[in-house]
């Protein structure tokens, strides 16, 4: 059932919490498998430019990147990493 749900995510057709009830776990194992399987998560730049605009979330964003990166249960888009370290070179 992982694979479909994980077909039905990247389609976004479900949300991420569907998706991990549908493959039967949790969804940070969830989250952990998208990682495993180097899929990005459903988060674009737009998604990404708003979070840092109307939240200021994100203090040092290279140094997230590397840390997400080196944890490998969160895959981010090639997309969303340039415009990341863009962001934080500004």
């Amino acid at each position: 059932m992982t694979d479909i749900a994980i077909g039905l995510y990247k389609r976004e057709q479900v949300s991420l919490g569907r998706a991990a009830e549908i493959a039967g776990v949790s969804s940070p194992q969830f989250l952990s498998e998208l990682g495993r399987r180097r899929i990005p998560i459903n988060y674009d730049v737009d998604d990404l430019r708003a979070d840092t605009k109307q939240k200021n979330l994100l203090s040092s964003v290279s140094a997230m990147i590397e840390v997400l990166g080196k944890k490998g249960g969160l895959y981010l888009s090639d997309a969303v990493k340039a415009e990341a370290m863009r962001i934080a070179g500004e």
